[in-house]
Formats: structure tokens, C-alpha cells, sequence
């Protein structure tokens, strides 16, 4: 790989940095618009309180995965961090294309954070499997 150029697992914890800076910017545009409206009835809600307790899971392991993986490099954390990406990205769009489809969160500017999210998160887990083939073992013939 060229020195001149971050390394993978670099790349993979900015682009956790990232997705985290994303879902604040989530959290804080839903937050404001519902002050703003002057309905705060979503968060009294038993789904306000259950998402409000997922975005703070969430939050955590955003917060979390960068600074892991910037310590920790074992080939089976490296996959992990692959899965755990691929998972949460592939969530993440699926719970995006659910509101779409029900009609629960229209359309709106403020689906470009959310398509930011799911971008990175898909960008991410292509870098993360680069990152974990670094360190495959080589096979040579003789």
C-alpha cells in the first residue's frame, strides 16, 4: 500500500466518525423539527421512548468502533467490524425504506441526512473488507 495514503483501518474509523457526526445531525434535525412544530407527542410516545433508547445503543457504538479499531487488529476483529458495519448498514436502509413505504416519514430535505448515513455506512463496508483482506495470509508455491 502506498505510504502517502491513509491506511485502510484509518479510513474505517473516520468513516465511523462519520456516520456518528450523521446520526447526531439525525437526532438533532428530528429533535428541532419537533420542537419547531410544536409536537413533542413522537417522544412521549412507547415508540419515541423505544427509539430514543436505539439511538443511544447506536450512538455508543459509533462512538465505540472508531477507537477500536484503531487499538485492536486481529484479523477476527477486522471481519467483525465488516459484519457489524454490513449489518448496520443494511439496517439502517431497511428501516429508511419502511418509513418510506408506510407513509411514517415523508419525503423531505431531511432525507439527506439519512441517504448520507446509509452511504457511508455502505462506503464504510467496502473499506472494511479491504481492510480485513490486508492481513489474509498469503499462499506461494514453490
Amino acid at each position: 500500500m502506498n505510504n502517502d495514503r491513509k491506511s485502510a483501518g484509518s479510513i474505517v474509523a473516520q468513516g465511523w466518525i462519520l456516520m456518528f457526526l450523521v446520526l447526531i445531525c439525525i437526532f438533532l434535525t428530528e429533535f428541532a423539527t419537533s420542537v419547531i412544530q410544536n409536537d413533542l407527542s413522537m417522544l412521549r410516545s412507547k415508540e419515541g421512548e423505544k427509539a430514543l433508547k436505539a439511538m443511544v445503543v447506536l450512538m455508543l457504538l459509533h462512538a465505540f468502533v472508531p477507537m477500536l479499531v484503531c487499538t485492536w487488529n486481529a484479523p477476527w476483529f477486522r471481519w467483525a467490524v465488516v459484519g457489524i458495519t454490513g449489518v448496520l448498514a443494511v439496517a439502517m436502509l431497511a428501516h429508511e425504506i419502511v418509513h418510506l413505504v408506510t407513509g411514517t416519514k415523508p419525503i423531505g430535505i431531511f432525507h439527506l441526512l439519512d441517504f448520507a448515513h446509509h452511504g457511508l455506512g455502505i462506503w464504510v463496508t467496502f473499506i472494511a473488507i479491504r481492510w480485513a483482506k490486508e492481513m489474509q495470509p498469503t499462499l506461494t508455491r514453490a
